[in-house]
């Protein structure tokens, strides 16, 4: 069974269910976070990175993930606070294990309702 149903079904089956991709990435999914994939409901940033994750795992050829790096919608929270010119320091640690400028593409989602509240 695809991992993404797999996920889904186990979480309309308990309380929730964790993606891991691998070891040190795991997702925990709650009945709640399943919920705000209803018609009309916002994404949350689990919900968010969940989905990319997903798709970097599963759907992308294998020589192209070592091309992408793909942040958190958590990231740009903590770069965009106020002071604006502290962010560098507090996302520094984010980006100490991965050279963003060797890659081909860099995803930094959005959460924009969260962003603009």
């Amino acid at each position: 069974m695809n991992p993404f149903y797999r996920t889904l079904f186990l979480i309309t089956s308990c309380s929730y269910a964790i993606f891991s991709p691998s070891s040190r990435s795991k997702i925990r999914i709650t009945r709640s976070e399943y919920d705000r994939l209803l018609p009309g409901v916002f994404l949350n940033d689990t919900i968010m990175e969940f989905y990319l994750r997903y798709l970097l795992t599963n759907m992308l050829d294998e020589n192209l993930r070592d091309e992408v790096h793909m942040f958190n919608s958590f990231f740009f929270e903590q770069l965009s606070k106020d002071p604006v010119d502290a962010g560098l320091e507090r996302v520094k640690s984010w980006t100490s294990k991965v050279d963003i400028f060797s890659k081909s593409f860099v995803f930094v989602p959005i959460n924009e309702k969260k962003v603009q509240s």
